[in-house]
């Protein structure tokens, strides 16, 4: 037996849509090839990492002067990245 559905067509700005989402994918797997192949990326991503997560052992044991120094010293180091 068929049934009689209907196909869903989808319109020229649903195929658009779904082009540019796979575009911005395909963008994001290109840096993050490139961060993982150049050393000096490699590392100042582990640095980002290691500033974030001392922010927060800092604010966790109420040391919220090193942790405002933490998160001065990371949002510097992306600055001069950029």
């Amino acid at each position: 037996m068929k049934t009689n559905r209907k196909r869903h067509r989808r319109t020229e700005e649903e195929l658009i849509h779904a082009l540019q989402a796979k575009i911005a994918m395909l963008e994001q797997r290109r840096v993050a090839r490139t961060m993982k192949q150049d050393p000096v990326l490699r590392l100042a991503d582990k640095v980002v990492r290691s500033l974030k997560k001392a922010e927060t052992q800092f604010q966790q044991n109420g040391r919220l002067d090193l942790a405002n120094s933490a998160k001065a010293a990371m949002i510097q180091f992306t600055q001069c990245l950029r």
